[in-house]
């Protein structure tokens, strides 16, 4: 199965920043008839590496549902030219923002566009609602 390049997180919203997270990294999978399968990795500082799988399936421009085991959550991006700009809604049973943040292509996080549309990205999430601080966070290199 063919799969987008690997991406790395630049950006989260501070209530999910971790003291003990190093770095993630996530692989989607192509989509193929509006569905997708993205696996993330989780590195630590001082502890084993945790991985999560989700399908994703498109449900319209900008918008799909992550499904995790039993959970659904609402995804939209914006700005998908260099970095994926992206909001999570959480659904029942969940409570609250479920987060925020940037991913950049782990082959060109450090090119100067892809810095500057990571900082763009800060401003379109406060546009769309995004309420706290939106933190820089350490990326996964190759």
């Amino acid at each position: 199965m063919h799969s987008m390049s690997p991406m790395t997180t630049a950006l989260l919203h501070e209530t999910n920043v971790h003291d003990d997270i190093k770095c993630s990294k996530l692989i989607i999978t192509l989509p193929d008839d509006k569905k997708a399968f993205a696996n993330l990795t989780v590195y630590f500082k001082n502890e084993p590496p945790k991985q999560a799988y989700c399908g994703q399936e498109e449900v319209g421009c900008g918008h799909i549902n992550a499904l995790y085991d039993d959970l659904t959550l609402q995804v939209y991006f914006l700005n998908t030219d260099k970095v994926i700009c992206v909001y999570r809604c959480p659904t029942a049973p969940m409570k609250g923002f479920a987060g925020a943040g940037a991913l950049v292509p782990m082959a060109t996080q450090n090119l100067p566009e892809v810095l500057a549309q990571v900082q763009s990205c800060k401003e379109s999430l406060a546009a769309v609602g995004v309420s706290g601080n939106l933190v820089d966070v350490e990326k996964c290199s190759d």
